[in-house]
C-alpha cells in the first residue's frame, strides 16, 4: 500500500468522528506529503514532515483499536529502505 493510500484510508476513518470542515488545509498537507514520500522515499526530512502532518490529524486519545493499529503502521520505521 502506497502512503498517500494509506493517509487517504486514515482519514476516510477520521472524517466521520475526528475532523470537521476546518482542518481541510491539514488534511490535505498530509495527503501531498503522503505523495511526496511515496515519489522520494528515501527522503528523511520528507518522512518526518510526513509523520508530524499525520500526528497533527490525530485525536488526542483514541479508543479504536482498529484506528490505533492502522496508526502504528503509518507512524512505523522504514526496515529496509532499499525495497
Amino acid at each position: 500500500m502506497s502512503n498517500r493510500d494509506a493517509v487517504d484510508k486514515l482519514i476516510a476513518g477520521l472524517e466521520r468522528e475526528h475532523l470537521g470542515e476546518f482542518d481541510v488545509a491539514r488534511v490535505e498537507a498530509a495527503r501531498s506529503l503522503a505523495s511526496a514520500v511515496d515519489a522520494e522515499p528515501f527522503n528523511a526530512q520528507l518522512w518526518r514532515q510526513y509523520r508530524e502532518s499525520v500526528e497533527v490529524l490525530l485525536p488526542d486519545a483514541s479508543g479504536d483499536d482498529a484506528l490505533d493499529e492502522l496508526i502504528g503502521d503509518l507512524l512505523a520505521p522504514v526496515r529496509h529502505a532499499e525495497d
